[in-house]
């Protein structure tokens, strides 16, 4: 039955979420046909469709967020998750069918982020792209791909760090009678700039017991060798804090859900 609610979930946001997908790599690509051209007239078009793509990826984004927290507004709490409660799962499994919904979209769609920007940036910006890279990544001869896989992993963990701060919210905003949506805005926002502000505080603090960790604040320099812990750092915080945040939501998913 948890199977089949996820694919249900996923099925009901596949049409939007699709065609997003599909656009912004369609135009991606057509610009970069389109830069690749030494007709003056194809490259001022292209200028009109790479802000178009931009636009396109950022809808990649924030669509699969909005559409988690819609979903789970509306099938968990609204009148049509009395459907979703007649079946034989529970209040946890139905957070987690929402969870697992979300995280597909979210994955797939940094995968169209990721694949249009490779197909926006010209060669030879891409060539420079690689240079500063084999710098920072001790000239490893996969620095590149490094570097784009860390991107992606960290773009996908800030992507469903938005999605667990809104079911936080609605939680905690239908966590009463009263219902209040203010409360939803209000917890949801409160526990984003906790988690952003706690990552930021654990890693200021980690480089700061580190041996000159702090010294780029100082110098118009930044030291190569301190990226990649830097890097890493980073991802292992921001899935621990992804982590912390889906335990809250599974805690207060087994006191009970308030139905309308």
């Amino acid at each position: 039955m948890f199977g089949q609610l996820t694919l249900w979930n996923m099925d009901r946001s596949g049409r939007e979420l699709s065609l997003v997908c599909v656009f912004t790599l369609l135009f991606s690509g057509i610009s970069r046909l389109l830069l690749a051209s030494s007709n003056h007239i194809l490259n001022g078009i292209a200028i009109f469709t790479c802000i178009f793509s931009v636009v396109l990826m950022a809808a990649c984004i924030i669509l699969p967020v909005l559409l988690a927290w819609l979903d789970f507004r509306r099938y968990v709490y609204l009148d049509e998750s009395y459907q979703v409660h007649s079946l034989p799962i529970s209040n946890t499994g139905i957070v987690n069918a929402q969870v697992v919904s979300a995280l597909v979209w979210c994955l797939i769609a940094v995968f169209c982020v990721v694949a249009s920007i490779w197909l926006l940036l010209p060669a030879s910006l891409m060539s420079q792209v690689e240079d500063i890279i084999s710098v920072f990544t001790e000239q490893s001869s996969h620095g590149t791909l490094l570097f784009f896989l860390w991107f992606s992993g960290q773009l996908f963990l800030q992507t469903i760090l938005y999605v667990f701060c809104g079911f936080i919210g609605l939680q905690a905003g239908y966590a009463k009678p009263d219902r209040q949506l203010g409360r939803t805005f209000l917890v949801g926002i409160l526990t984003y700039f906790i988690a952003g502000l706690s990552m930021i505080g654990i890693l200021f603090l980690v480089m700061f017991l580190q041996e000159g960790g702090l010294d780029f604040l100082n110098s118009d320099t930044l030291d190569p060798s301190l990226v990649l812990p830097v890097f890493r750092l980073c991802f292992l915080l921001a899935l621990t804090i992804d982590l912390i945040l889906y335990g809250i939501c599974l805690y207060q998913s087994k006191k009970g859900l308030n139905l309308i």
